[in-house]
């Protein structure tokens, strides 16, 4: 019913007139906004002719959509009407298109009359006045979700890797790893031995010394040397330096009697660790 009387209308209008009409059915547009504009033309029934499409230039409007209306005949004379769905983006007071149908035996365009629209500003003159800050929607913090499917390929790649590494570089890594600790070892070793070195007339002092050289020793050696006596050690390293030496660290830690020769004392037994380690590093 609706379209019926669209298209009274429309004959009403092109009766009396032989070229296009074109009308807004709105008086204003917002931007952003679309806005409907009808356009019909009462031409011979023989005319052949094309309205304006998709294709055609509505500047300063875009095409949106269109709907085409049948074509009526009364007395050789036919109303061709359609429809247009437009929107602007353009910021002028006044707006207007000015659409043309085409005569496809002659090749002639037939413009209709301009069809003006206002522009309707969603920012008046009091607003630009007396401004106000209009209160907007609360935040709303949305929760992030796990994404499983990727923190599991993620885990998984990893896993691969980490077994590929293990594949290739396994025992190289570990070795470096064994060698790594072993280093440490000896330089803290080093550091407490050296330290307890510049007292050597502690007698305390001195039986500490002696004690952590032999548990490093045995370490050193997967030999008991915590339990063996300087005689035993003598014989087991067949070094008469050392044994020396052990017999100093003796007579100050039995003997309450301390050597002139205890620093030197205490370099032979350090640079004896520092052989050993050295050695046992080769058959890491």
């Amino acid at each position: 019913m609706r379209k019926l009387t669209l298209v009274f209308c429309l004959w009403t209008l092109t009766a009396a007139a032989q070229k296009p009409k074109a009308v807004f059915f709105e008086d204003s547009v917002t931007v952003g906004k679309e806005v409907r504009m009808a356009m019909s033309y009462l031409h011979s029934s023989k005319s052949d002719l094309v309205f304006p499409d998709s294709s055609f230039d509505f500047s300063p409007f875009r095409y949106v959509s269109s709907e085409l209306f049948e074509t009526r005949t009364v007395d050789g004379k036919s109303l061709d009407s359609v429809i247009y769905t437009l929107v602007t983006y353009n910021l002028d007071s006044v707006l207007f298109v000015r659409p043309y149908i085409k005569n496809l035996r002659t090749g002639d365009m037939i413009y209709a009359d301009t069809a003006r629209v206002r522009l309707k500003f969603s920012i008046t003159d009091d607003n630009i006045r007396e401004p106000e800050v209009k209160e907007t929607v609360n935040v709303f913090l949305v929760k992030k979700e796990v994404n499983l499917p990727k923190i599991a390929y993620y885990v998984l790649g990893f896993l691969v890797l980490v077994f590929l590494i293990s594949a290739f570089f396994g025992d190289w890594i570990r070795k470096k790893y064994r060698l790594w600790k072993f280093y440490r070892g000896h330089q803290r070793f080093l550091a407490d031995f050296k330290k307890m070195s510049h007292s050597p007339r502690n007698l305390s002092n001195n039986e500490r010394a002696l004690k952590e050289w032999k548990i490093y020793l045995e370490e050193l050696e997967k030999e008991p040397v915590s339990t063996m006596s300087t005689s035993e050690l003598g014989k087991l390293y067949e070094n008469e330096r050392l044994e020396a030496a052990l017999k100093m660290f003796d007579s100050a830690i039995f003997g309450g009697m301390v050597s002139e020769e205890m620093p030197s004392a205490y370099r032979v037994l350090q640079d004896f660790a520092i052989k050993r380690y050295r050695q046992a590093r080769k058959r890491e």
